[in-house]
């Protein structure tokens, strides 16, 4: 606790790989498997096991009947050994299987995050992802509420900073279309609609 980089003790490392394992192996529950294998991976994140975490990842990929949850975690786990493309690549393909509308928007827009993030000089990616994502927006009322509503404001947020400082002028103007007509089917006087217009003056 004195020094958090001093490496753990190898009689740890041991008791810690062989529980671990063991958790892995005893849970069969897919959606049980879905907690247990996020702990185990952050528990060997934070021993700095990245080997095993990577294995780990890996594994439950062909497992998981939600495997774009763990290609996430493949990607920040690269990002973390500083593995640009490896990181970016995961990223993508978790957006690419993700399914359900919110949850498509939710990892579509990490994507864009992680673009901006880690290569902010790629333009046409960030502009292309980014309209392709637009185009996938529901005019649906839980677009402007909830967790929806928290990742859409981040994003747009993000996508503002990000043309400011490379100077891409359409990108947001474009956004902003999308998201005027949507604003125009919200029922008046509704959280959604305060919300929508929100997004229209930051």
């Amino acid at each position: 606790m004195e020094n958090e980089d001093a490496p753990l003790p190898e009689s740890v490392v041991a008791d810690l790989k062989h529980d671990l394992t063991s958790a892995d192996e005893k849970e069969s529950n897919s959606f049980a498997r879905q907690s247990v294998i996020s702990q185990i991976n952050y528990l060997y994140q934070s021993a700095r096991l990245y080997d095993e975490a990577h294995a780990l990842l890996l594994a439950e990929l062909d497992r998981s009947e939600s495997p774009y949850y763990f290609m996430s975690s493949l990607s920040s786990l690269a990002e973390k050994r500083e593995k640009t493309e490896a990181a970016l690549e995961w990223r993508r393909k978790a957006y690419e299987v993700s399914t359900g509308a919110a949850t498509r928007f939710q990892w579509g827009a990490s994507y864009i995050k992680a673009i901006i993030r880690l290569t902010p000089e790629n333009n046409d990616l960030i502009v292309k992802t980014s309209i392709d994502l637009f185009a996938e927006l529901k005019d649906e009322q839980s677009v402007f509420a909830g967790r929806n509503f928290r990742e859409l404001s981040s994003l747009n947020q993000q996508l503002s900073a990000w043309q400011d400082e490379q100077q891409e002028d359409t990108l947001i103007e474009t956004f902003h279309a999308r998201i005027q007509s949507m604003c125009e089917k919200q029922a008046l006087a509704t959280l959604e609609l305060e919300n929508c217009r929100s997004l229209l003056s930051s």
